[in-house]
């Protein structure tokens, strides 16, 4: 299992997209975590 660390802009564009990698790691036992200010959650 790997952690791997997602830094992104906090706009639709970009944090959309790297949602989509950091559930598709999940499906294959990996876990994503985000690097973002607090307005994106």
């Amino acid at each position: 299992m790997a952690r791997i660390g997602f830094i992104t802009l906090y706009t639709p564009g970009h944090l959309n997209p790297s949602l989509c990698l950091a559930r598709a790691l999940k499906n294959h036992r990996h876990e994503g975590v985000f690097f973002n200010v607090p307005d994106t959650e």
